[in-house]
């Protein structure tokens, strides 16, 4: 549902600016052009949607709609289509920013994630250690000796086994 989000606003408000009453200019070869480079750049905001451009057909499609939408209508609506431009342009530099700000999130799943977490010793094996880490009981290695009840840190995992290090307190 999120993904159709952009295309029903795109769809909404080009439904909205041709209900205002626009006129096209004169036919000449720059309307060709310009009604061109608008159904570019629609098909280039509705792409990005749908295909991982990461914001560069987003603005690409802008872009060419804006001067599309210059070469085809009169001066009048000029307000409108910069308006409009500046609208969708916001979406696409707000896309880019929350694209590279995911980039930077902290993993928190999977193997990376385990490694560094605090635990605490559980049970003493023969066959090693037993930690409560994650809220979770694993089996543990560690080439120190450890006690019940020491805090220790996860420096790997092999085999759903941790390694686990005495914690410096």
């Amino acid at each position: 549902m999120k993904s159709l989000l952009p295309l029903l606003l795109f769809t909404l408000s080009s439904l909205f600016a041709a209900s205002t009453g626009v006129e096209i200019k004169s036919v000449d070869p720059l309307n060709d052009v310009g009604l061109l480079l608008i159904v570019v750049g629609m098909s280039f905001m509705i792409l990005e949607v749908f295909v991982i451009g990461f914001g560069i057909l987003g603005i690409g499609g802008v872009i060419a709609f804006t001067v599309g939408s210059i070469l085809l209508f009169n001066a009048d609506t000029i307000p409108l289509v910069v308006a409009f431009s500046l609208v969708s342009l916001a979406f696409f530099i707000m896309l880019i920013r929350l694209y590279l700000k995911s980039r930077f999130i902290k993993v928190v799943v999977g193997l990376d994630e385990m490694i560094g977490l605090k635990g605490q010793v559980v049970d003493v094996t023969d066959a090693g250690y037993h930690v409560l880490c994650h809220a979770e009981i694993w089996s543990a290695t560690s080439q120190v000796k450890l006690r019940v009840g020491e805090s220790v840190q996860v420096v790997g995992l092999s085999d759903l086994v941790l390694e686990v290090k005495p914690l410096k307190e």
